[in-house]
């Protein structure tokens, strides 16, 4: 009966953290403002504490606390609070996106969430505050911001436009937005008018339009150049490379010839047909030929004489080789223009991968003439296929000042120094 001792007193000295005081300022706003929560909370324990913890905040539609409240934020609290003390804080949180009404704050000290910082308390049970209240406020009405006007070039059936959403400001969430006709909806030639409009859970709503206009495609058109004349000295042929020009008409467009610039065109006439289309089906051609001359004369240039009247000329003659650089014989011809000028033979024949000489010559004529200059045409003609090369004969007769000196001033018995060509 006697085996145990007689009560003693133990008092433990433990703290005890309590919200004492919270306000909201504003007390009501609308989804998505910020607001200041501003708080103290007093140690109403025997013990001091020296510790980190978290306070939380806390968004409820709810009057009294729970599980459906949403964190909106926290403070972290090294702190070293006595017995009877207490410290104060002030935090900002933004209002979440919810119908307008009334809705309540809480904080709750030495936050159970941070499970790792919490403070040995006398108690829990007086960690969270009374529920304060906060009006949340109805947004402005929605605002809807339509694209610009479209133009755009489509085909005479239609054409797919897609264009950008409206862009959509305030209003209660969630919020509807509707267009019509919607993006990627085809849109015919002319203008339509696009109708958009947004309406939000609070019942309000507001619209904007704006127009696509399909223009029809311009007409496709596509130009061949002109004849192309070549000679060559390859049997073969010659690689003639050539260019067309398309416009009008709706991308992408696709062009085609045959045959195509940069092939061996063969000796003779070759007829090169060229098609344009555009996405709309149009269509459009052209065609141009290619005529690759097996008569090749040389030289290539012209011929230029001078003298005095009645002679003598600076040369008297020119000599040509005309050559068949083709597989088959050729006929060809020479056309003199002036009585000036000797050019025989007239005409003549031309073995597969022959030659000849042509002499062109002044004749008596020429020493007959008065100054001045003058000019003729030699053209040798490939009978075969009707292609004609020509050149040029110029003849400067008489002495002609071509530079005289400006006028000289000397001193008498001076000599005077001047070039007249």
């Amino acid at each position: 009966t006697n085996n145990t001792s007689a009560a003693v007193p133990i008092i433990l000295r433990v703290p005890d953290l309590a919200p004492v005081s919270v306000s909201v300022v504003p007390a009501a706003g609308v989804p998505g403002q910020s607001v200041s929560v501003a708080c103290v909370v007093t140690n109403q324990g025997l013990g001091s504490v020296s510790d980190y913890w978290y306070d939380g905040i806390y968004f409820s539609s709810n009057s009294v606390f729970g599980t459906n409240a949403t964190h909106l934020g926290e403070v972290w609290l090294p702190h070293n609070v006595a017995a009877g003390g207490s410290y104060a804080w002030t935090n900002s949180v933004t209002l979440p996106q919810v119908p307008p009404g009334t809705y309540y704050l809480f904080v709750v000290v030495d936050d159970p969430t941070y499970s790792y910082y919490r403070v040995y308390e006398s108690t829990k049970t007086n960690n969270t505050s009374a529920a304060l209240p906060l009006t949340v406020l109805p947004p402005p009405p929605p605002v809807i911001s339509c694209p610009g006007n479209i133009t755009v070039t489509g085909c005479l059936s239609g054409v797919v436009v897609n264009y950008t959403a409206p862009t959509v400001s305030d209003g209660c969430p969630p919020i509807t937005t509707n267009c019509v006709p919607p993006s990627g909806s085809v849109f015919p030639i002319g203008t339509t008018n696009v109708n958009c409009s947004v309406t939000d859970s609070c019942g309000r709503s507001n619209t904007c339009s704006f127009t696509v206009t399909v223009l029809p495609p311009p007409p496709l058109s596509i130009t061949c150049p002109s004849n192309i004349t070549v000679t060559t000295t390859n049997p073969s042929g010659a690689v003639i490379n050539y260019t067309v020009t398309v416009s009008g008409g709706r991308p992408p467009i696709t062009t085609h010839c045959a045959p195509s610039s940069g092939s061996v065109f063969p000796i003779g006439t070759t007829t090169v047909s060229c098609s344009a289309t555009d996405s709309c089906g149009q269509s459009a051609s052209c065609s141009f030929t290619i005529d690759v001359d097996a008569l090749l004369i040389t030289p290539t240039t012209d011929f230029a004489a001078s003298g005095c009247v009645g002679g003598p000329f600076t040369t008297n003659s020119e000599s040509f080789l005309l050559t068949n650089a083709g597989t088959a014989s050729l006929n060809w011809s020479l056309a003199n223009t002036s009585s000036w000028l000797n050019a025989p033979p007239g005409i003549g024949t031309l073995a597969a991968g022959g030659s000849t000489n042509v002499t062109v010559s002044l004749s008596s004529n020429a020493y007959s003439l008065t100054s001045g200059v003058y000019t003729a045409t030699v053209s040798f003609t490939n009978l075969n296929d009707g292609v004609v090369q020509s050149r040029q004969f110029t003849l400067t007769v008489g002495l002609l000042i071509l530079s005289q000196p400006q006028s000289l001033t000397v001193f008498p018995g001076s000599p005077a120094w001047f070039s007249v060509s």
